[in-house]
């Protein structure tokens, strides 16, 4: 019996190490993301290419170029809280409709209530 109380906690403490591991990963990506976004959009602009990518390119729905955040969510929807995807996927969409122009203008709100969500999940005290 004793056995089986100590297992039951180290798999307590492993989905534990698994959702803290997957969403530290999905906030690495998105910050990773919003660099690379507003790289590219830099570089578009000092080759002389403001205008951005062609008119009919549609980032929100270009799945290659969000490959890797994707895989971050699909992790999340393994192993998060149903709170926690949704906020993660309200996230992704704030970087998808982004100009890419100034930090300042992405919408960090979707952001912030993912951590709100994930220190809930973790018992993380504000």
């Amino acid at each position: 019996m004793i056995e089986r109380g100590r297992g039951k906690r180290e798999e307590i403490a492993r989905s534990f190490e698994y959702r803290r591991e997957v969403y530290m990963d999905f906030l690495k990506e998105w910050d990773t993301y919003r660099y690379k976004i507003r790289r590219d959009i830099w570089n578009l602009e000092f080759a002389g290419l403001a205008g951005g990518p062609p008119a009919d390119y549609d980032v929100e729905h270009d799945d290659f170029f969000y490959q890797d955040l994707n895989d971050r969510l699909e992790a999340i929807e393994l192993f998060g809280t149903h709170a926690a995807q949704f906020q993660a996927k309200n996230a992704i969409r704030s970087l998808q409709s982004w100009s890419g122009d100034d930090f300042d203008d992405i919408d960090y709100e979707p952001l912030k209530l993912f951590k709100k969500a994930v220190r809930a999940d973790l018992r993380i005290p504000k």
